[in-house]
């Protein structure tokens, strides 16, 4: 009964959260991986060595030096519109950056998006990635806003052994989302019976076991803060990092030029930093 709520939920409001915009990137600048649905996830790559990108299109072993942060981008954007912010991170960062396409996305197959989807897409990704040589413990996820929702589910996951986390401007719910501005009709403690429907960051965040850094705007009012603030609640002590608030708007967060660039840019490296450490003591057995 529930799975039939949810999908009736989701099918309601389907217009409301995916918008796909037209296609501006070239899709030769892709690899691609194939979920358990059988749809194609186009993927680019940026690194700083431009031989590990060649190798990552023709789908050979990378033997990449660095580590990769994997970037699920929001329900407006796709490859194209990632582009500069991904380019950015590598740079910035010293990473690999990874960013991928939904069905119904850029040159990801045709197939209407949906949560289920979501989750195959970046469960592929991974998988890809870690047959073409990246180490689990050195991989990196990063959502924003709608990405929130394929980032955690892949987090939660024990086998995933991942990093770190970092969630810019992250949704706590679907229906969270979808009656955000409306709690004068529908009180706070109905909404929080209603998680389960759809993307529930909730429930899921509670089972992440790498550190988590969250990023939001002050003045985002496409997802407010509130839902930050929501899912710190579930996010244990050990693993909960400072979150960044800024004064920007939802999609300045991943805007190169944005007002915050250099402040987020730094807190996240240093974000990356503690995890990378604590990753090579464990690794060293001390």
């Amino acid at each position: 009964m529930g799975n039939r709520v949810s999908l009736l939920a989701e099918q309601l409001a389907h217009g409301s959260i995916y918008r796909p915009p037209p296609v501006d990137y070239v899709r030769e600048t892709c690899a691609f991986a194939t979920t358990v649905a059988g749809d194609a996830i186009a993927m680019r790559l940026y690194s700083r060595d431009k031989e590990v990108e060649r190798l990552f299109r023709e789908a050979k072993a990378t033997a990449s030096p660095y580590a990769l942060l994997i970037f699920s981008h929001g329900n407006g954007s796709d490859i194209g519109g990632a582009h500069a912010f991904c380019e950015h991170m590598c740079a910035a960062l010293g990473m690999d950056v990874l960013v991928y396409d939904y069905p119904q996305y850029g040159h990801s197959s045709a197939s209407k998006a949906s949560e289920d989807k979501l989750l195959e897409s970046i469960d592929a990704v991974f998988a890809q990635c870690l047959r073409l040589g990246w180490a689990r413990e050195r991989v990196f996820l990063m959502g924003h806003s709608l990405g929130s929702v394929p980032t955690v589910h892949l987090a939660a996951q024990a086998e995933s052994g991942v990093c770190g986390v970092v969630l810019l401007a992250p949704l706590a719910s679907g229906p969270r989302m979808l009656l955000q501005g409306r709690t004068a009709y529908v009180p706070r403690w109905v909404l929080g019976q209603l998680d389960f429907l759809l993307f529930d960051n909730i429930a899921r965040i509670a089972d992440v076991a790498c550190p988590i850094a969250i990023v939001h705007g002050t003045q985002d009012t496409t997802v407010a803060v509130e839902h930050t603030e929501a899912l710190k609640l579930h996010i244990a002590d050990s693993r909960r990092y400072t979150t960044l608030f800024v004064p920007v708007e939802h999609n300045e967060l991943v805007e190169v030029s944005g007002r915050q660039t250099l402040k987020v840019t730094m807190y996240i490296r240093r974000f990356r930093d503690k995890c990378l450490a604590a990753a090579d003591k464990r690794a060293a057995g001390t």
